[in-house]
């Protein structure tokens, strides 16, 4: 199953990339970097829900022990990054 669209920051900026995403069939929404004179048309209908995700990641990053890995194995990691989605939906909505 192909996604309908991707949404990505400014560092996948590369005519090679955006180009395996046409010849793929997915649209895209990619801001060029600073400096860049290339001008791409960017789909607002894919970029707009953006903010939803980067905002919950920085919600994630509110939970030190996330951000700085203290466990050793990667399923503790996990279950404390499910406990954290959890509060953090319990939280807000």
């Amino acid at each position: 199953m192909r996604p309908g669209g991707l949404a990505a920051d400014k560092g996948y900026d590369s005519i090679a990339f955006r180009g395996y995403l046409a010849s793929r069939g997915i649209r895209h929404s990619i801001p060029t970097r600073r400096g860049a004179v290339r001008h791409f048309h960017t789909h607002r209908e894919i970029s707009s829900h953006r903010w939803k995700v980067e905002r919950f990641f920085a919600w994630l990053n509110g939970f030190r022990r996330l951000g700085i890995r203290f466990e050793r194995y990667s399923f503790i990691y996990h279950a404390f990054l499910i406990l954290a989605a959890i509060i953090i939906t319990l939280r807000y909505f």
